[in-house]
């Protein structure tokens, strides 16, 4: 992983913004606030065998807890690749 990214955002309107995973994995957020959404990034660099470099390779994972008042929340995953083996499962 060359890339990570996570923001945070609150009831409030405030957000935060952690760019490693390892200040993501121990964050503690001291006000008393309900988060609305989390949109996390990881961008890899992966050498592929028919490859001279290698490729990035991105994925975001947003987490909404609501749209609206009266509207559920949701979850989206983008994969962003370039060789379509790694994309397949």
């Amino acid at each position: 992983m060359v890339e990570f990214k996570a923001e945070l955002k609150y009831e409030d309107g405030t957000s935060r913004t952690l760019t490693t995973y390892d200040s993501f994995l121990h964050f503690n957020e001291l006000k008393m606030l309900e988060t609305r959404s989390v949109r996390l990034s990881f961008i890899y660099l992966v050498q592929f065998p028919n490859k001279n470099v290698p490729e990035k390779q991105e994925i975001f994972l947003y987490f909404n807890t609501k749209l609206e008042e009266q509207a559920n929340g949701f979850v989206q995953l983008i994969i962003n690749h370039t060789e379509r083996t790694w994309g397949m499962i």
